[in-house]
């Protein structure tokens, strides 16, 4: 089964609300540990020369889930694939 939500970067969960979508397939952070996930997160978007607004999808699977950066109006192809690339080294 694949079920696949999409958030925008201004949209965030909480952790409980998180464990309510995703049951069973992912468990809370630490905010430390929180912070530099997203800090990964940045430094792919960068890499990848995002600068302005953009949409993630996340895909969940039986084998977990994976976060990425879907094409836009304001993200090329060629952007989210760079994006999403340095996010698959991070282990997203």
């Amino acid at each position: 089964m694949k079920t696949t939500v999409q958030f925008s970067k201004a949209k965030r969960l909480g952790c409980g609300v998180a464990l309510l979508v995703a049951t069973g397939l992912s468990a809370c952070v630490t905010p430390a540990d929180s912070e530099a996930r997203a800090a990964e997160f940045r430094a792919c978007l960068d890499q990848a020369r995002i600068t302005g607004s953009y949409s993630t999808q996340y895909v969940y699977t039986s084998g977990g889930q994976s976060k990425t950066v879907i094409a836009s109006e304001t993200v090329t192809q060629a952007q989210a694939d760079s994006a999403n690339a340095c996010l698959l080294e991070k282990g997203y």
